[in-house]
């Protein structure tokens, strides 16, 4: 996990500075319907060049579809498994032959599928869903450390290898919390003034959709079914 991290870092840290040396119009970019390619072209002056690097970046994201359509599926099964989802029944069914999750697994090819296919009609829902995604990722990392915050790491938090400690600990989870905050609104607000139809952030409006819809789910039943995933972690049972 740590590893990843340094990576990501490593060359997300390189790409940006490429891309702030190789980018001579920035509003340009920002209004593409396809920045990359954008990108390339003020880079390369050419637009053959920025062809082929668009359609190598598009053939190396081929076979990373396979792989994360595969995962999202077994999520999708895992958490109907636990009877999270509707028809809960249909995609908690594994393939007797195959032994995966098949129903899942196109259910997943399908959503995708009409998802590309929003990119086509507006942009600014498009790119509203994909930065739902990831303040939704941030926001999932933030739940447990208040969580861990507020009832102390001692009463919730096995023994562990990775110990940060009773000061650098809970500073940690505390300054995640309230970055995590912050960074959901600064992702709310309008990215250009004034704000519009066409230009505003839709962010705002996709969280409250997605809240309202997870309420609805939870009170109008999955709350009685819902079992939650039977995880066993060694060291745990010694904090019960």
């Amino acid at each position: 996990m740590v590893l990843t991290m340094i990576i990501g870092i490593v060359t997300s840290g390189l790409w940006t500075i490429a891309f702030m040396f190789s980018t001579s119009d920035l509003d340009a970019v920002s209004l593409s319907a396809l920045p990359i390619l954008t990108v390339y072209n003020q880079a390369l002056s050419s637009q053959a060049g920025a062809t082929f690097f668009a359609c190598w970046l598009l053939f190396v994201y081929f076979g990373a579809v396979i792989s994360c359509t595969a995962t999202t599926g077994r999520l999708v099964w895992a958490f109907a498994r636990d009877n999270g989802l509707p028809f809960s029944g249909t995609f908690a069914k594994v393939h007797p032959t195959l032994k995966v999750p098949v129903n899942a697994t196109i259910f997943c090819t399908v959503v995708s599928i009409v998802y590309g296919v929003i990119y086509v009609g507006s942009t600014a829902a498009f790119n509203s869903i994909i930065a739902l995604s990831i303040l939704s990722l941030n926001v999932t990392y933030a739940i447990p450390q208040g969580i861990a915050l507020c009832r102390g790491r001692k009463k919730v938090l096995p023994k562990r290898p990775f110990d940060l400690g009773p000061v650098f600990g809970p500073f940690c989870n505390a300054f995640s919390v309230l970055w995590i905050a912050l960074y959901t609104v600064l992702f709310c607000l309008p990215v250009f003034l004034p704000v519009t139809a066409i230009n505003m952030n839709y962010v705002s409006a996709v969280v409250v959709g997605v809240v309202l819809i997870i309420v609805v789910m939870w009170f109008g039943g999955k709350r009685k079914v819902f079992t939650g995933p039977d995880v066993v972690i060694e060291g745990l049972e010694a904090t019960a």
